[in-house]
């Protein structure tokens, strides 16, 4: 039996006498249909070199398909890109105030068994902690108000100075003491995690100034702040705060 006509052959036939290739992405097959479709219609009119109407109406159906992804990407674009200004442009400026659980750990370098723990556990009214971002940029303010729950910790009072880094709604800074901020808007609320680093660029800070520790900590030792713990702040119904150096 002679074998079978090549433009005889059913579009499965020719699919099943091909061979998958590693790589061969959706774009790829796409082009390589059209060709085939092409030539098949070129041969159904008998002369494969010379243009048919046939050979038009194809041509022109795959210049359509053509437009018509175009326009399906373009429309994925065009919904997608102002979810990504949105974000971006979430206004995190002003003030925010909140509480948090927070607990300082400290171990003297030289000797491992001279150690302090303190726990500090905040409230929202009035609030542990003000958080202070400039709507147009600069540098913010974080102040920390915190009651020890042990005679044998300080207070936790801090007022540093912060320059925060924001990506859309997320926002992350380290304060003078080596303490990294990571806080996430969730509809009104920042939540996030404080933890402490080691970083050159913060070689410590004194947890508190002329408070006096108790055994086994010796007089001459300085505990050092290293917190740790989660945060949650909301925005403040007071002023926004302006930018540094603003009149």
């Amino acid at each position: 039996m002679s074998p079978r006509p090549t433009h005889g052959q059913r579009l499965g036939d020719r699919f099943a006498l091909t061979q998958v290739v590693e790589g061969f992405g959706a774009k790829e097959v796409v082009t390589a249909v059209q060709r085939w479709w092409l030539d098949f219609i070129a041969q159904l009119d008998g002369n494969p070199g010379k243009p048919s109407r046939s050979h038009e109406i194809a041509r022109l159906s795959a210049e359509h398909h053509q437009r018509e992804n175009a326009m399906n990407r373009s429309v994925l674009v065009a919904a997608v890109v102002p979810a990504i200004l949105s974000a971006q442009s979430t206004g995190l400026g002003g003030t925010w105030v909140g509480s948090g659980t927070l607990a300082n750990n400290w171990t003297d370098a030289g000797d491992p068994k001279i150690a302090l723990r303190c726990v500090y556990t905040g409230k929202a009214q009035p609030p542990s902690i003000t958080l202070t971002l400039p709507s147009g940029g600069g540098l913010g303010q974080l102040v920390l108000d915190i009651p020890s729950s042990s005679a044998s910790c300080p207070p936790l009072r801090k007022r540093f100075q912060i320059r925060a880094e924001i990506a859309g709604t997320r926002l992350t800074f380290t304060d003078p003491a080596g303490d990294r901020w990571s806080l996430t808007l969730t509809e009104d609320l920042l939540n996030g995690e404080v933890a402490w680093r080691v970083s050159e660029e913060n070689p410590g800070e004194a947890l508190a100034v002329g408070f006096t520790y108790r055994q086994p900590l010796r007089p001459w030792d300085v505990p050092l702040t290293r917190l740790f713990g989660k945060v949650t702040l909301r925005r403040s119904t007071g002023v926004p705060a302006r930018r540094e150096g603003a009149g």
